[in-house]
């Protein structure tokens, strides 16, 4: 579920990289964070040997991913239409 929502979100802000603008050094710091907490996620669920506390690590990281992304891509396109206008 994690790598899913890895490529979700780093795929939109991939193609916001790819289209460039001034949109870009959002976009590629976003995606930086949001392919950190999955590394994080990736490390708690082969170290954490606690079961909730894993899940519980995990889900965070999840969550971060979602709100990075979407706040990532929101404050991308704010700032592409700024330019624009």
């Amino acid at each position: 579920m994690g790598g899913l929502l890895l490529v979700a979100g780093a795929g939109m802000l991939t193609l916001i990289i790819v289209r460039g603008g001034a949109a870009v050094p959002v976009a590629i710091v976003s995606a930086a964070v949001v392919l950190g907490l999955y590394i994080v996620l990736v490390i708690a669920r082969l170290t954490v040997a606690h079961r909730t506390t894993r899940l519980r690590v995990m889900a965070g990281a999840m969550l971060g991913m979602a709100l990075v992304a979407v706040l990532g891509t929101i404050a991308s396109a704010w700032t592409t239409w700024q330019n624009s206008r």
